[in-house]
């Protein structure tokens, strides 16, 4: 019996889903030897203190805890706070939370992925293949170890966007084309989200053959999602608009050198590899070799076919090779003129050109999906031939993190570093601890005030590119800032 016949298939999908969720947290907690992961731009809190003190922050227009008092200009991400700040006080060891995320992060994206193609009609096994390319692509294994969440869980939205406006389309629901605007607006978390994810809705809507559907009702649809997304930010949005913020608007950081390093690898040749997504490369460090280097091709070169079928998915490919090539390409012409970006308005939002791996990454575990779901169709020979490939292919992909790479640090210094976590000594807690029973009684200044601390007695800590975020200086509940 094929498994596609199975009426239980999607039972044992997400129990399996549910099992491995569990058996990956286990793992990684126990790999990172039950730490907090730190480093980079992971920042979660350390106590329930510091959850709370968060949310506190976060709902605030002046944070007075980082770099001795900011202008909180944007209240986006809220949505995560509440999240990690509701497990803060379910769970009783708090280095679970970031772990936490993470599976949850990857699983979503996987689910997520396996609904939009099964909706498109795919097949249950090509869904699933694809939605495991996505959740183990090399823009995964790179932003996890830089704490870059909110870029990742902008894929889960995405596919629940594209999924909800559908059927929206489809079904002539209102109500489903509001809960896909609503997803948009949780992906303002990632500021370029608000780019990526309307340029890749708006051409599935423009591109896709939905039936009946006239321009105009597409064209109403595509507004209401955007107003919906937009208006679910409307504190942030209003702020930015009456009351901007020259520090979060000013493009003269996109001209500077650490806008340019960020996308030094992000080369039209990375891109459609979907490599070059992080100045650190720890995914491509981790393949360097021979091997890795021919079959990083194989893939764009399988997805090529699909262009000489001619189908009723003709649409859906034409669409996804225009994302997959012609946006990422635009992109790095455009941050390759840093003086012509930095005349943009609103370019300091996305200067970091290689982010848009987003894009073509996402677009291609949409059309491998698309490529497998038509290869059963192919004769025999053929069959076996593709899919030897696409195993061959996906056996080298995914090597990286099934041999510990993603926490095993590099022998060299440099700034390819990965997945970190830090004990705590105790008499941090002890002293939060006392400054928490009477938060009027201190005010505590933290020195070095510019909220990173680097540890000479601790390796991954240790030097460039290795510093962490002093959280128990960040989460004060005494802060000296003003």
């Amino acid at each position: 019996m094929k498994i596609t016949n199975l009426k239980n298939f999607e039972t044992l999908l997400y129990t399996a889903a549910v099992l491995f969720s569990i058996f990956y947290v286990v793992i990684l907690h126990s790999a990172l030897g039950g730490g907090f992961i730190a480093g980079a731009d992971w920042n979660n809190p350390a106590t329930k203190q510091q959850y709370n003190r968060s949310l506190e922050v976060f709902t605030s227009t002046w944070a007075d805890n980082w770099y001795l008092g900011a202008r909180n200009s944007t209240h986006t991400n809220l949505w995560y706070i509440l999240f990690t700040t509701t497990l803060s006080h379910i769970l009783t060891d708090l280095t679970l939370i970031p772990v936490i995320v993470i599976v949850l992060t990857q699983v979503l994206a996987l689910v997520t992925t396996y609904w939009f193609l099964k909706d498109l009609g795919k097949s249950k096994p090509s869904a699933l293949l694809a939605g495991i390319f996505l959740a183990t692509s090399p823009i995964f294994f790179n932003y996890l170890t830089m704490g870059w969440i909110y870029v990742l869980m902008a894929f889960s939205f995405l596919n629940l966007s594209l999924l909800f406006i559908r059927r929206g389309l489809m079904k002539g629901k209102t109500s489903n084309i509001l809960l896909a605007g609503v997803f948009f607006g949780l992906s303002f978390a990632q500021s370029q989200a608000i780019l990526w994810i309307p340029l890749v809705v708006t051409s599935y809507v423009l591109f896709e053959n939905l039936g009946n559907i006239g321009i105009k009702r597409k064209f109403l649809a595509i507004v209401l999602f955007l107003f919906t997304g937009i208006l679910i930010n409307a504190p942030t949005v209003l702020e930015i608009i009456f009351v901007p913020n020259r520090m979060l608007l000013s493009n003269t950081i996109v001209t500077t050198g650490v806008s340019v390093g960020t996308s030094v690898y992000a080369t039209p040749i990375n891109l459609i590899r979907l490599l070059g997504s992080g100045f650190n490369s720890q995914y491509e460090t981790s393949q360097e070799g021979v091997l890795f280097t021919l079959v990083s091709f194989l893939l764009p070169l399988l997805l090529i076919t699909l262009l000489i079928n001619r189908n009723k998915d003709r649409a859906s490919v034409i669409m996804g090779f225009f994302l997959l090539l012609f946006v990422p390409v635009t992109a790095y012409i455009i941050g390759g003129n840093r003086e012509l970006m930095a005349k943009i308005p609103g370019s300091a939002i996305f200067r970091d050109v290689a982010r848009f791996s987003f894009v073509s990454t996402y677009a291609s575990a949409i059309l491998l999906g698309i490529f497998l779901d038509q290869a059963k169709k192919y004769t025999q020979p053929v069959k076996q031939i593709v899919y030897l490939l696409v195993v061959l292919w996906l056996s080298v992909a995914i090597l990286p993190w099934l041999n510990g790479a993603l926490i095993k640090q590099p022998a060299r210094s440099g700034p390819d570093v990965r997945l970190r976590s830090v004990v705590y000594p105790e008499d941090y807690f002890n002293l939060e601890e006392k400054l928490s029973s009477d938060t009027e009684a201190y005010r505590v200044l933290f020195l070095p005030a510019g909220g990173s601390l680097d540890i000479t007695n601790d390796r991954d800590f240790n030097g460039a590119y290795r510093e962490m975020q002093d959280i128990f200086a960040g989460y004060s509940p005494s802060p000296g800032g003003l």
